[in-house]
């Protein structure tokens, strides 16, 4: 018979299973080698099992300065209804 503590870290073993998304720290944008910034931000998003676009959209977001963000105002004030991730992705890398 399992003792009180056995059930105790099943339970939370169990609620941890449960998380879908962790935050993660974002460098701030390279505007001189985006497809490397993206390839790195792309992997963190892996390791913190972050997949919904709009998550991914905002995370760039917060990571562009005044300049960059300049540059994808349209996208970041009327943000598409889907794939906007990849929309300010290819607009930024371009």
């Amino acid at each position: 018979m399992p003792n009180s503590a056995d059930i105790r870290l099943s339970e939370s073993s169990n609620s941890s299973a449960d998380v879908s998304a962790v935050a993660i720290k974002t460098p701030a944008f390279w505007s001189d080698k985006p497809e490397l910034w993206f390839a790195q931000l792309e992997s963190q998003f892996a390791l913190g099992n972050i997949s919904v676009d709009s998550i991914k959209f905002h995370y760039v977001i917060a990571a562009l300065n005044s300049d960059d963000l300049t540059c994808v105002s349209d996208l970041v004030l009327n943000p598409p209804q889907t794939d906007s991730y990849n929309s300010l992705k290819t607009r930024l890398i371009a």
